[in-house]
This record gives structure tokens, C-alpha cells and sequence, in this order.
């Protein structure tokens, strides 16, 4: 008799799943790269002459944009040389510079940042001559001064470094360094769109003028012709007018004392009060009086007998 044949599919399957041998040309899932993005793909697929031909250009603005650079910064260097020596005349005026002075001033700094302007103003200062480039004069430097000086801007008081007041001979020539200052543009000038040359003025030519009317001139403008009744009235209203405004300059100088007559003030009027006597002091029997009645006093013991004398103790 055969001895019976075993039967594998009888037996229970496994739950463990079968580990395969990793093929010799392929690699563990775990060492597989990550899948890249599409764009690097599609990178992958552009061919390697235009990838070349892009990075070339690329690296060709850049070289540029350095370039502009190096040119742009040596034209301010330049530029710095020159205005040291500006103006072109040791007599010139601040206030109205000639014409060839100013187109060249305007010129030169066209490229200047706030930052350029300023090493402009240092310079100026180490050559003994005035911050503003249009003004020959030298600057006011207080040799005794401290660190910080007070300055008063009507009612207020403001601390500022000598340094930058010593940079200027005057107040008028530090306004108009400073209004050419903020007229120029922050932005790199190797940045700024080709064919767009900034519009600068200068104070002189600014509308306006350059200072506040003179005082004699405007009184010497002043109509004081008597003949007719409303002449009159035109130049008292005139006088007035200019009371006033003048009354509100002081004000705005601090200058409370001098002027009572600025408009929106409180005019203190000052009454005295009526006479008013001191009270006088009581008689010297009104203290003995009872309920109104004063009792007659006596030489002895201070008070008279009375027929009904019994209160007295």
C-alpha cells in the first residue's frame, strides 16, 4: 500500500508578507531620489545651449549694473572735487548766483543721494569754506562753544550738535543747502529709469524769494496820500493790517513782551476795587451787654448797684 501524498495548500497561509531579493539592476525603493518639481523637469528637458545662453545673460547685467556703478560713484567723486572750489567768483552773492554757477551746480549734483550731499557738506566744512556750494564765505565757528548749543524756534528750545551749525556762516545759507537737500532722490542713480534727469531749484529761484519783504520797504509802499477820505481809510486799514501781522511774527518769535496787540489774545483789564474802611473795634461796655441791655457800670467792682440786685453774686 502507497503512503499517502501531503497536501500543502491544506496548511493555513501565512499573514507575514514575502520579502523578494532587490534586483541587481535596480535600486532599494529607499535609495530612489525624491521626484523633482516640474519646473526642474522642465528644466532637465530644455537643452544645455539655452540654459548656457540664459545664465550668460544674466551674468552680462550684472557685470553692467557693477559697471554703472563704479561709473556713477567716480562721476561723484568728481563731482565733490569740483563743488569744494565753487562758486567761481569770491564775491559772489548766496542769494543770486549767476547763472553759469547755478546750471553747473544743478548739473553736478543730478546723480547725488542724501547721503552724497552730505559727505559734499563735510568736505566743504574740512576746506574752510560754507556748506552751501554757491556761497564763498567760510563758516561761523565758535571756538569756546561746547559739544551741544541751544537753539530757540519760537517757544521751542532744541538741542543740536556745534558740528552741524558750524557747517554754515549763516542761518539763510543752511535753508538753502537744506531745500536743494530734499529735493534729491534717494534711490541709486545706476537704478533710476535711463533719461529722467531730476528737477532741482534753488531757493533764489523758488516763488516767493529768498527772505521776508524788508520792513522799510513796505512802510515806504505804503499810501499815505491825504486827499481823499477813503485814501485814508485804505492806508489806516493798510497800518493796521501790518500792526497785526507783525504783532503775530513777534508772537511766533517768542517775543511775548514786545507785542500785546496779536489777534486771539485775552486783553486783561485791571479795575481797582472800592474803598472798603477796616471794621472798628468794640466799644469797651458792648461785652456787659445782656440781651441788649448794658448795665450802668460802678467805680468799685466794675458794675453799678441796681434797685433789684440779685443777680450779683
Amino acid at each position: 500500500m502507497a503512503p499517502p501524498r501531503f497536501d500543502g495548500s491544506a496548511l493555513p497561509k501565512s499573514i507575514l508578507k514575502k520579502i523578494h531579493a532587490p534586483a541587481q539592476d535596480r535600486p532599494p525603493p529607499a535609495a530612489r531620489a525624491p521626484p523633482r518639481p516640474p519646473s526642474q523637469a522642465a528644466q532637465q528637458q530644455e537643452p544645455q545651449a539655452a540654459r548656457d545662453r540664459r545664465n550668460r545673460e544674466i551674468a552680462l547685467y550684472h557685470a553692467h549694473l557693477i559697471q554703472q556703478q563704479k561709473e556713477v560713484e567716480a562721476q561723484i567723486l568728481d563731482a565733490i572735487v569740483q563743488l569744494i572750489d565753487f562758486p567761481s567768483a569770491p564775491d559772489a552773492d548766496p542769494m543770486r548766483p549767476s547763472h553759469d554757477d547755478a546750471s553747473m551746480f544743478k548739473a553736478l549734483i543730478a546723480n547725488f543721494q542724501p547721503s552724497d550731499y552730505d559727505s559734499l557738506l563735510e568736505e566743504r566744512k574740512c576746506a574752510d569754506r560754507c556748506g552751501y556750494a554757491l556761497c564763498p564765505r567760510p563758516p561761523k565757528v565758535d571756538a569756546n562753544a561746547g559739544k551741544n548749543k541751544f537753539v530757540v524756534k519760537g517757544r521751542q528750545l532744541q538741542v543740536v550738535p556745534r558740528e552741524k551749525l558750524e557747517l554754515w556762516c549763516s542761518d539763510d545759507c543752511a535753508r538753502r543747502a537744506l531745500f536743494v537737500k530734499v529735493q534729491l532722490n534717494e534711490e541709486p542713480a545706476w537704478l533710476r529709469r535711463a533719461g529722467v534727469a531730476p528737477q532741482l531749484d534753488l531757493m533764489a529761484d523758488a516763488p516767493g524769494g529768498d527772505r521776508a519783504p524788508d520792513l522799510n520797504a513796505v512802510m515806504s509802499g505804503l499810501s499815505l496820500d491825504l486827499a481823499g477820505p477813503s485814501a485814508w481809510a485804505r492806508s489806516v486799514d493798510e497800518a493796521r493790517n501790518l500792526d497785526r501781522a507783525m504783532a503775530d511774527l513777534a508772537l511766533e518769535r517768542g517775543e511775548q513782551g514786545r507785542s500785546t496787540k496779536a489777534a486771539g489774545l485775552v486783553k486783561d483789564n485791571i479795575h481797582e476795587n472800592s474803598h472798603i474802611s477796616p471794621p472798628n473795634n468794640p466799644e469797651s461796655a458792648d461785652h456787659f451787654s445782656i440781651e441788649g441791655y448794658q448795665p450802668r457800670m460802678n467805680g468799685r467792682n466794675g458794675v453799678e448797684r441796681d434797685e433789684d440786685g440779685d443777680w450779683i453774686l
